[in-house]
């Protein structure tokens, strides 16, 4: 036997199967025992390496989620408990209070120019149904499962 014929002999023997299932990930950067972005992928390793070129970091850790909807959650509900340095928005599961009134507005014109639907009175309709708001740099936001309820209540009043 050859030299070439151990070596393809050698890697029949060591062949990886691709596993084509999905993984989702949520995970943190740290720099200087602080995690300073919050962030969520499929693809982990190219995600963390994508990272490398903005942003200071040296390690980071993960979490492995069950679905996309989890994923979605977790890494906001982080976003808006930690508040890191490197994230500017809040991440899927939340939506801003500027993005429901633009829902609301898009429905029918008579809610367009409606003062009744601005960002202030919105809020307060929002606190009414029991729903939380929270502030992330700024931004005033409802979990996006709330969604659906905070407009039945908004539309209903």
């Amino acid at each position: 036997m050859s030299d070439l014929d151990l070596v393809v002999e050698e890697l029949s023997k060591n062949k990886k199967i691709l596993n084509k299932t999905i993984k989702y990930h949520v995970y943190a950067l740290w720099h200087n025992g602080e995690i300073v972005y919050i962030g969520q992928s499929t693809q982990l390793k190219e995600r963390i390496r994508a990272h490398t070129k903005n942003k200071e970091f040296e390690a980071y850790s993960h979490v492995e989620c069950k679905s996309k909807l989890e994923m979605d959650v977790l890494e906001a509900d982080l976003i808006i408990k930690l508040q890191p340095k490197y994230n500017i928005q809040i991440g899927n599961g939340y939506v801003s209070i500027r993005k429901l009134r633009e829902k609301i507005r898009s429905i029918d014109d008579e809610y367009k120019y409606n003062p009744e639907f601005y960002v202030r009175k919105l809020k307060k309709k929002v606190n009414e149904a029991g729903i939380t708001i929270i502030d992330f740099k700024g931004i005033s936001a409802i979990k996006q499962k709330d969604v659906k309820k905070a407009l039945d209540y908004i539309l209903d009043d």
